[in-house]
């Protein structure tokens, strides 16, 4: 469990230090491209051809423009699906040097900006979910009941998986004596072999604290298991 552990932090640390990287990278580019926005001079200037690029099936875009009865065509270092040939676009110019140039609405920096937060939330989100679970946990044991639910089956959590594996899930029952109602839980996930200590210990009920006022509310404790493995 420890190695499952330790691959899920690393794993998520990778994505968040690539979000963060990206983060940097984008606000670097912002800081640069607002910088060329209040140093260099706009003008207006028309799409003259759009070509395929090799690298990344990407395209390259040819612009022309006018400056004092100078014609320059030069590469545009940015397409967006809307850009068309004829269409005019405002473009800044680098004064000292007109064929550096960049269009009025520059984005490349903000794909940067987003996909870095979307990265680091990936990153930032097990360590949030499990900050809110341990809340629910605590409250739960603190004020929550305690009943004693019947393992029903071990199944394994399908959705996720760490180095090829998939953890196991607890699915267990209670039956409510006065009203008759049968009440159904699942577990966290479990990544030792739960289903061998299960059979060698006689272990048949598992204990569930729920929230008296809504059952939906409740954590299977299976923490109590860790004292077979000799933690």
């Amino acid at each position: 469990m420890k190695n499952k552990n330790l691959a899920e932090c690393i794993l998520f640390s990778v994505f968040m230090i690539i979000g963060i990287t990206f983060i940097i990278i984008g606000g670097t580019w912002y800081y640069i491209v607002r910088e060329k926005e209040n140093t260099w001079v706009s003008t207006q200037a028309t799409i003259i051809d759009i070509e395929k690029s090799e690298i990344y099936n990407s395209k390259i875009v040819w612009v022309e423009f006018s400056i004092k009865n100078h014609i320059y065509q030069v590469e545009l270092p940015e397409y967006y699906s809307s850009m068309k040939i004829g269409k005019n676009i405002m473009i800044y110019y680098n004064p000292s040097n007109p064929n550096e140039i960049i269009s009025k609405n520059f984005l490349g920096h903000l794909i940067f900006i987003g996909m870095g937060v979307v990265f680091t939330i990936i990153g930032l989100a097990p360590t949030i979910l499990k900050i809110f679970k341990n809340r629910k946990k605590k409250n739960l044991m603190k004020n929550g009941k305690r009943i004693e639910a019947t393992i029903d089956n071990i199944s394994f959590k399908m959705n996720y998986s760490v180095n090829g594996r998939h953890p196991y899930i607890l699915e267990c029952s209670y039956v409510d004596l006065e009203t008759g109602a049968v009440y159904f839980f699942k577990s966290d996930s479990v990544w030792y072999s739960i289903e061998t200590l299960l059979e060698h210990n006689n272990i048949t009920t598992v204990p569930v604290y729920v929230d008296t006022k809504n059952l939906k509310k409740y954590y299977v404790d299976i923490t109590m298991f860790e004292k077979y493995l000799g933690k």
